[in-house]
């Protein structure tokens, strides 16, 4: 269900980035996630109660906390991203998924 509804912002994203039209990547992204937050998440829990642990609340605000700070300072700096950046906000976010779901995978 997830690619389902991700694909068609993947492919607005991807073409607003190719005509260079990066406010509207941006804002697309933006927009995607508030939304999937907001209605997405807010439907799960009337579904069904979904318990959080701390540990999981914290290492996910740390994570999320330190990406945007590290995106908004390299565009304070500069008026555009370089592909260094984005490794390293690939890389922070592919720690976050291991640390969050590394022990489904191992076991």
């Amino acid at each position: 269900m997830a690619i389902g509804t991700s694909l068609p912002e993947l492919a607005t994203t991807l073409v607003a980035i190719k005509k260079g039209e990066s406010s509207l990547a941006i804002g697309n992204i933006i927009g995607s996630n508030i939304m999937n937050i907001l209605a997405v998440l807010g439907v799960s829990f009337m579904i069904q109660e979904i318990s959080i642990t701390s540990i999981s609340v914290n290492s996910q605000l740390f994570v999320m906390g330190l990406l945007t700070i590290l995106l908004f300072s390299a565009l304070y700096y500069k008026d555009k991203l370089s592909r260094g950046v984005g490794f390293i906000l690939l890389t922070i976010y592919g720690i976050f998924i291991f640390l969050n779901f590394g022990s489904l995978w191992i076991g």
